[in-house]
């Protein structure tokens, strides 16, 4: 990662969510294409919406350019101010509420900081692309009138490792010859950046940059690639950045690698936390969806003649609706790698051939795989099978939560954790595993016993791999087969419950 504090920075745009430092958290929409009557949900200064094409993405970021250029200039001839019967909905960490019911403002309890667009610019890109050589020399000549700014230091630094060039000096010249038309046409005096920034299209601005090498090479918008093209207009667009704003990004991945994908997900954090920004961005990138934390994502679906949103949406789950895992599979979600080796094992004594069938994901707790039904409740859950261990009974979860224990998800034999199960059994059968290791029973005994005075159980099988000078994961295969060899009953009753939970729908 380009940031070795990345995870630093999304606890800490979290601290500043909680402390409600950020702006938009819940947009509503009524009668606007898919948008019937659905809300969705931010939880996280760094919003990431993904979903199918046409599903409503788009629509979304749309609903937040319509409100800010509505209570800016009191109007905005978009696609939206077309749509009849239609009602939008912004509302703050506050709960203050602004909607705009069929163009028209009916309650503006607050108003939305500056708005900035930094999808990539297609237009301006085949302005370069399709000039001819001609055009090339004219233009470039009537840019003389016009000062370069140079790409500061913290900027220019991301550039060259973003491109990975050994890059000098980043130049980019702003042609603003149309302004005095567009003055005259509308009537509106530009004063400075922040004006124009508000009244003027951005994408009528014409922007070129040029890059100086290290050894002297020269080159510039006509000969760059989409890719590096993107890359200098995102940063010269953060550097225009004023701090305290919006920025939305429909598709931050096109045109560029996974890699950079990765790094500027997490300079956008670091812009967050520092400039005070909310971002919101769509993304149909497995890359950016593996690499937010699971309050950023947002799971758009269009179900029963509306919007259903997933708000702290499992990376899984949203890249099995973009189509990016194994189809045809069930998704089994358990706690952690000890609890899906345990089920692994289970499965592969009693029925080997399903494995095959099944896709075992690690929620990283067992609330999360609660919460997972809980926000995926209204959907269609056939596909999907929760496997919890032991630190709670069924009883204890429904006395604690007041509600009946969540369907699709089943137990794993016995009532405490896999690795609490497992040592204990292998503790009573030391002959077994110094049969299999072939170490003398007293030096395994010593490394088990002394192992489990760590309080942590979930340290217990790295502990005794080391001392036994073991690899962790075939250590723990190795105990799993000494437990099932006796406990095979309630192995086999847990697989055959896990089996009919298997068969209620078909693959």
């Amino acid at each position: 990662m380009i940031f070795k504090e990345y995870e630093d920075y999304q606890n800490k745009c979290r601290k500043k969510w909680g402390s409600k430092a950020y702006f938009i958290q819940q947009i509503s929409l009524k009668n606007v294409f898919n948008w019937h009557d659905s809300t969705i949900e931010l939880n996280a200064p760094i919003i990431i919406i993904t979903g199918k094409n046409g599903v409503g993405k788009s629509t979304c970021i749309n609903a937040i350019h319509y409100v800010f250029h509505i209570q800016q200039i009191d109007r905005d001839d978009g696609i939206l101010s077309s749509i009849k019967d239609s009602e939008i909905c912004l509302s703050d960490r506050k709960g203050k509420k602004t909607i705009i019911n069929n163009g028209k403002i009916t309650k503006n309890d607050f108003s939305l900081p500056i708005v900035i667009d930094l999808t990539f610019n297609s237009k301006l890109y085949s302005f370069f692309k399709n000039s001819t050589s001609f055009d090339r020399l004219t233009y470039i000549a009537t840019l003389q009138q016009f000062d370069s700014l140079p790409l500061p230091g913290h900027l220019l630094s991301y550039l060259q490792e973003f491109v990975e060039k050994r890059i000098k000096t980043a130049e980019r010249i702003i042609d603003l010859g149309d302004l005095e038309d567009f003055d005259e046409q509308e009537g509106v005096e530009l004063t400075g950046d922040e004006e124009i920034d508000e009244v003027f299209d951005k994408n009528t601005l014409k922007e070129y940059y040029r890059i100086t090498l290290e050894d002297g090479t020269i080159y510039d918008s006509y000969s760059m690639g989409s890719g590096e093209f993107y890359v200098n207009q995102f940063l010269w667009g953060l550097n225009d950045l004023n701090a305290g704003s919006i920025v939305i990004i429909e598709e931050l991945e096109n045109y560029l690698h996974s890699g950079v994908q990765k790094k500027l997900i997490e300079l956008i954090h670091k812009t967050a936390h520092e400039e005070h920004i909310q971002f919101i961005l769509t993304s149909h990138s497995p890359t950016i969806i593996d690499h937010v934390s699971r309050d950023s994502l947002i799971l758009i679906k269009f179900e029963n003649s509306n919007i259903k949103s997933i708000c702290n949406c499992p990376n899984w789950l949203a890249k099995d609706d973009l189509g990016t895992t194994i189809q045809n599979k069930k998704i089994v979600c358990v706690e952690d790698e000890k609890g899906k080796s345990f089920l692994e094992s289970i499965i592969s004594f009693d029925c080997p051939s399903l494995s095959h069938q099944i896709e075992i994901i690690c929620c990283k707790g067992d609330s999360k795989i609660i919460d997972f039904i809980d926000t995926t409740n209204s959907l269609d859950l056939s596909n999907f099978i929760g496997v919890v261990d032991g630190d709670y009974s069924i009883e204890e979860y429904e006395r604690v939560h007041r509600k009946k224990f969540p369907k699709h998800i089943l137990k794993l034999p016995g009532s405490k954790p896999p690795e609490i199960i497992v040592v204990n059994e292998v503790h009573n059968h030391l002959q077994d595993l110094s049969d299999i290791l072939y170490k003398p029973i007293p030096v395994i005994s010593e490394a088990i016993d002394s192992s489990m005075t760590i309080l942590d159980f979930h340290e217990w099988i790295s502990a005794i791999a080391y001392k036994l000078g073991e690899n962790p994961n075939l250590l723990w295969e190795s105990m799993v087969k000494i437990w099932y060899k006796y406990n095979r009953e309630p192995a086999a009753n847990f697989f055959m419950e896990f089996y009919k939970e298997f068969m209620k729908q078909p693959v």
